[in-house]
């Protein structure tokens, strides 16, 4: 089990990709929380895009076990060497609540020059585009495709001469300067480059503007902790950006930047993963209007596995999201599918037997089609995550990023905002409520019988008894969000 992820996904199965489903409140966050962390544990650094806020908490351990059970448990165990072994960095673009981080696509263009020329042809429109989104143009219009042309002409003729354009202001002034170009009025009117290089220049002020200017450049040997100690986590939170085609713009160039750092040091073995919770408006359905975030998240889903990059992600739904996203990943994860069509699309993932079971699973429970691991579909509780599960402010980022000397991997030291998951459970325990002591004592009752089937050990099997289970499911029917923290509850795979 040691090689298992969380001990359930081999390392090979995490290169193929995840995809999770589920409706909202189904749970799928947690779960993927959950393997962000054993990735993490695992030695595995990793990318966090956080889009709402909810992710920024894996920087915040949960407390530690304060219901006096006997037995340590590996949970314990793992969230102590969370608590030690991992470190939860917090980036925030255009602003200094967290650590402030400079996206500059333009920079990134540099390293591309070491690959082939299909790779950089690919590399430069694909920044051509991502601009053009940025400035407001629908890449799929006619209009939008002649700015991409225009950007297309402009950047590669410069990068292929071995003229760099450090930033969008020089890329506006190159825009200018270039009409009258030959190659580019072949491509589009004297008007449509007058139009884009005015939209480009209006992209040097305000917020806009602090995107590519401020903070720290981004680097993905930085964001990984490429030669630290600690494997790191990199949280891009982007909870502070109120624009959807900047939110696009960042995801999009952070994958972009993924993708040539991979093919500029090409390895098999699984050495880094992306996390993207909600993913449907940065690689929508092929019927609506495409951002580059798209064209990117697809690139590292059909190319990740070559080059050692584990992609994970969730929607609410498949019908949110492009079909090639889903095609590409291997490992297919069901929480809650209330909706018909909902269930309908999922049919060909979901043995026949568990899809009526779909619109009635509990929070947390989830049905997983991994061919790579299981022969059929299996039943998955993911354990509940060592850090803690709710919506940090930006105060809290602020202040967690500010105290940074004091954050052992995340965890403030002794701060209440890092104390408060778990602290319903275990009032309701001290002050007398009779059925958490009866779930307390079926606990140490159980560590006691697994310590002396093992002989001392302490080491029990993988599956919970049917008397654990009906515990931990009454815990989670009668505490949701914050009150699970301290719930023993297993990250095994039961098969059906």
């Amino acid at each position: 089990m040691a090689d298992k992820i969380g001990g359930v996904f081999s390392r090979e199965s995490m290169l193929k990709h995840v995809v999770c489903i589920g409706n909202s409140g189904a749970g799928k966050t947690v779960a993927l929380k959950g393997l962000v962390e054993d990735m993490a544990l695992a030695g595995v650094p990793g990318i966090v895009i956080d889009t709402q806020g909810d992710l920024a908490a894996l920087a915040l351990v949960n407390p530690p076990n304060e219901l006096h059970v006997e037995y340590e448990t590996d949970e314990e165990i793992d969230r102590k060497r969370y608590a030690n072994d991992v470190e939860v960095v917090i980036w925030t673009p255009t602003t200094d609540i967290g650590r402030p981080l400079c996206i500059n696509p333009l920079a990134g263009l540099a390293g591309v020059l070491k690959l082939d020329i299909n790779e950089r042809v690919r590399a430069y429109t694909g920044v051509a585009t991502m601009m053009c989104d940025l400035a407001g143009y629908d890449s799929k219009s006619s209009a939008g495709r002649s700015a991409v042309a225009i950007l297309d002409c402009i950047i590669s003729k410069s990068f292929e001469a071995g003229k760099m354009i450090a930033s969008v202001e020089d890329l506006a002034d190159m825009a200018f300067l270039s009409q009258g170009d030959e190659q580019i009025e072949k491509v589009a009117k004297e008007s449509q480059v007058e139009e884009l290089a005015r939209r480009l220049a209006q992209l040097n002020v305000g917020m806009s503007r602090l995107l590519y200017t401020f903070g720290e450049p981004m680097s993905i040997n930085n964001l990984l902790g490429i030669g630290l100690q600690k494997t790191r986590i990199s949280v891009i939170y982007l909870n502070p950006v109120h624009s959807d085609d900047m939110k696009k713009f960042i995801i999009g160039a952070i994958c972009e930047a993924m993708y040539t750092w991979m093919m500029q040091t090409p390895r098999p073995e699984l050495r880094a993963f992306m996390f993207l919770d909600e993913i449907g408006p940065y690689v929508p359905p092929t019927n609506r209007p495409q951002p580059q975030s798209a064209d990117s998240i697809v690139m590292m889903l059909k190319q990740g596995r070559k080059y050692g990059v584990c992609m994970m992600l969730a929607s609410q739904n498949t019908t949110d999201i492009n079909y090639k996203a889903t095609s590409n990943a291997s490992t297919f994860i069901a929480g809650r599918l209330q909706a018909h069509q909902d269930r309908e699309q999922v049919r060909n993932k979901i043995d026949d037997k568990f899809l009526g079971r779909l619109p009635f699973l509990k929070a947390g429970d989830m049905l997983v089609h991994s061919p790579d691991n299981f022969e059929r579909t299996k039943e998955w509780h993911p354990r509940w995550p060592h850090s803690q599960h709710r919506t940090l402010s930006d105060p809290e980022v602020r202040e967690i990023t500010k105290g940074a000397k004091n954050v052992v991997c995340g965890k403030v030291e002794q701060k209440d905002t890092a104390h408060e998951i778990g602290r319903h459970i275990l009032d309701k325990a001290k002050n007398g409520d009779e059925r958490w002591r009866r779930w307390v004592a079926r606990w140490n009752e159980k560590h006691r019988e697994a310590n002396a089937d093992t002989g001392g050990n302490g080491e029990g099997g993988t599956t919970e008894s049917r008397d654990n289970q009906e515990g931990s499911e009454g815990a989670r029917n009668n505490n949701v969000g914050a009150d699970r923290s301290d719930v023993p509850h297993g990250g095994a795979a039961t098969e059906h």
